[in-house]
């Protein structure tokens, strides 16, 4: 199952009864420096932030379904959106996370690509449509400033 996770859900963590991490997909593993948070607590890697109140994998586990904003520890900057399903085979919590506000960053910090995103997720379209505002904007003050220079010389 972790395979077919890793293939259409790339940032997403399985974690077991007691609240250890698992596996984690290929895009949180760069968030995560790679292996090195397997078997660590949910808790200590995350601050699941909303709603208030879930600080235990009971806590999590009743609110499976349901949206859940946290972000990584190591950088609060981070913010993550996350649904939890209860894989009733292993018993074991499997979470998609998605980027909130702050995924530019994110890209930039961790050196994530486009195999890093679920095929079906909008950032990557998102990120272009941003580029390309930037490179219009970009074109159009320069043509301004060439414009008035220009003017200018023509009132000369």
């Amino acid at each position: 199952m972790n395979t077919i996770l890793d293939a259409i859900c790339p940032c997403h963590l399985v974690v077991n009864e007691f609240g250890e991490i698992e596996h984690l997909g290929p895009g949180l593993r760069k968030l995560l420096k790679q292996e090195k948070c397997l078997y660590e607590n949910l808790f200590a890697v995350f601050d699941l932030t909303r709603p208030a109140g879930l600080k235990s994998i009971q806590n999590v586990l009743d609110y499976t379904g349901r949206t859940i904003i946290m972000h990584l520890r190591k950088a609060p900057d981070i913010k993550l959106r996350a649904i939890a399903v209860l894989d009733p085979q292993s018993n074991n919590i499997v979470m998609n996370l998605g980027f909130v506000i702050g995924v530019q960053n994110a890209i930039r910090k961790f050196g994530l690509t486009m195999k890093d995103f679920a095929p079906t997720d909008l950032v990557p379209e998102m990120l272009y449509l941003i580029e390309a505002n930037q490179a219009t904007m970009s074109a159009s003050k320069r043509l301004t400033l060439r414009l008035q220079g220009a003017k200018a010389l023509a009132e000369e």
